[in-house]
């Protein structure tokens, strides 16, 4: 993208010299719409070309799952999503049930690669996928990325939660 942008940047500039300003703000708007654009599609790895990261934190009887989906070394998709579950489900239930619910609602298959916390209990399922558990490195780095998304839903959760509902939080603190 910086040769497209510095390209607009002398035409906003040579725009702008010859007074033509409409010109030059069209030009602008172009210029900050591709910053825009760069901000969020954030470049990952080079080492990293496609792959899907899940994870998940368990609270009670609630889940928060958050998937973030690299393709071409870039993050493409962030999400979060809160499901009801069984008190006695395991996290690689959790894991299987979020994986499963992701590739149905966005109608497209898993990367090659998924990245988790935790083999999914229905791995064996997923044909032609590998599914990695990093300790260190850059997918040990999106992973805690994915954990830390998954953090701030929550917080905001149950900000909103207890905004609602104060009484259910006094009485889930004693």
């Amino acid at each position: 993208l910086r040769p497209l942008k510095d390209t607009l940047y002398d035409e906003m500039i040579k725009a702008s010299d010859e007074l033509r300003f409409e010109d030059a703000g069209k030009i602008y708007r172009r210029i900050k719409a591709l910053n825009n654009y760069q901000s969020m599609s954030v470049m990952v790895s080079s080492k990293i070309i496609d792959c899907d990261v899940f994870s998940t934190i368990i609270d009670e009887n609630v889940a928060f799952c958050n998937v973030l989906r690299v393709r071409r070394g870039a993050i493409v998709t962030l999400q979060t999503i809160r499901m009801d579950i069984s008190i006695e489900a395991t996290e690689e239930d959790v894991l299987s049930t979020a994986i499963q619910h992701i590739v149905d609602v966005a109608n497209e298959g898993l990367a090659p690669e998924v990245i988790v916390p935790k083999i999914p209990s229905a791995a064996p399922l997923f044909d032609k996928v590998k599914f990695i558990r990093p300790k260190i490195g850059e997918k040990a780095k999106l992973l805690n990325f994915s954990l830390k998304s998954a953090e701030t839903y929550r917080a905001e959760y149950m900000d909103e939660l207890e905004k609602h509902n104060p009484d259910r939080v006094a009485n889930r603190l004693m």
